[in-house]
């Protein structure tokens, strides 16, 4: 944890460092150039004005880093829409019964539900909007405490591979874990 968080400060120190540099040599020191061959003169600013500018300097700098950030460092696609299929047991109408929903942000796609019952079973599943709901009651209300779980798997829209695994304890209570794409071999 501590050496991502290292990391990320380096990238951003590296960055404001880039911006700083190209703003000062490039910008400042450039501009003062030229004004002093252009006017013939020799510029000696005070001490507080050269404070003032590279406090200046350093501000757009680090505002630059900061623009960039998330192009640069990046590293989930899907942060924003992630998917999360969960089954849900809905004791009222008009949605009563088992059925799968997508509390997460993004949606669902290519998704399959698979268990064991009499041979291996796997279900196709239609793509799931955030908040949207797959009634599965007659297929797994029958499987419930089946020691051999339950596997939901689905990707993002940009094709990231997630799963939802469901089984049982020995005393009845369903516990659902939930692997992200690195935990599946994808980067």
């Amino acid at each position: 944890m501590m050496d991502n968080e290292l990391k990320i400060l380096w990238n951003y120190c590296r960055a404001v460092f880039g911006h700083w540099w190209v703003l000062t040599i490039e910008g400042v020191l450039v501009l003062l150039d030229l004004v002093e061959r252009v006017f013939g003169i020799w510029l000696l600013p005070p001490l507080w004005v050269k404070v003032t500018i590279g406090g200046a300097v350093l501000f757009v700098a680090q505002f630059l880093a900061y623009r960039n950030k998330p192009r640069e460092n990046s590293t989930d696609p899907d942060a924003e829409q992630k998917p999360f299929v969960t089954p849900v047991m809905r004791p009222n109408p008009p949605d009563e019964g088992w059925g799968l929903e997508n509390q997460g942000q993004g949606p669902a796609i290519n998704g399959q539900l698979s268990f064991v019952q009499h041979g291996r079973q796997v279900r196709p599943l239609p793509c799931l909007a955030p908040g949207a709901r797959y009634n599965v009651h007659n297929m797994f209300a029958p499987v419930v405490g089946n020691q051999g779980g339950i596997e939901i798997q689905y990707e993002s829209l940009s094709g990231r591979k997630y799963r939802t695994l469901v089984t049982w304890g020995d005393a009845g209570a369903m516990h659902v874990g939930f692997d992200k794409p690195a935990e599946l071999g994808q980067g």
